[in-house]
């Protein structure tokens, strides 16, 4: 091989090595780009789940307000209409002062906590019959007007029901 045939090939011996290690590199920030960007993916998916469930923790926040609110706010109003009020949130609570004597009118919302309104209609009109029992909802359904009646309502309301059809005959 002449000295002109070593140099082409020591050129292209050296050209060869050289993209193979400009290669190796690309290949390489190629894989780190590429695991960058999944990483950051993740983050704005985690961030994102993050920021719906605070969105869905405040209007849990703000739901539990609002009922609260317009329970108190309704109870105010029946007491200046000259009612004995007792707030009750779920069943058990609720037939406690029921128990008692005296109690001419119960007001019940058809969700009380986790339990059914409906389960404390039938066990206030079983045991007092002469009471006179209210329901109401914000999630009214036809179904439910029905079966409250049913158990021995004489009302079937929709929030925010307004007191004065509360205490209508």
């Amino acid at each position: 091989m002449s000295q002109f045939g070593v140099h082409v090939f020591g050129m292209w011996l050296g050209f060869v090595l050289s993209a193979g290690v400009i290669a190796y590199f690309v290949v390489g920030m190629g894989n780190t780009l590429r695991d960058q960007n999944q990483a950051l993916a993740a983050a704005r998916e985690r961030t994102l789940r993050d920021a719906q469930l605070v969105e869905l923790g405040t209007l849990a926040a703000s739901t539990a307000h609002e009922i609260a609110s317009f329970g108190a706010a309704l109870a105010r109003a029946m007491q200046r209409r000259g009612f004995a009020v007792e707030l009750a949130s779920d069943v058990r609570t609720a037939l406690h002062p029921a128990g008692r004597t005296g109690y001419r009118y119960a007001l019940v919302d058809l969700r009380l906590g986790s339990d059914s309104g409906l389960a404390l209609v039938e066990r206030l009109a079983r045991s007092h019959p002469a009471m006179r029992i209210v329901v109401v909802t914000g999630y009214a359904s036809i179904a439910t007007a029905v079966e409250a009646i049913k158990l021995g309502a004489v009302q079937y309301l929709t929030k925010p029901a307004d007191p004065d059809d509360i205490v209508r005959d």
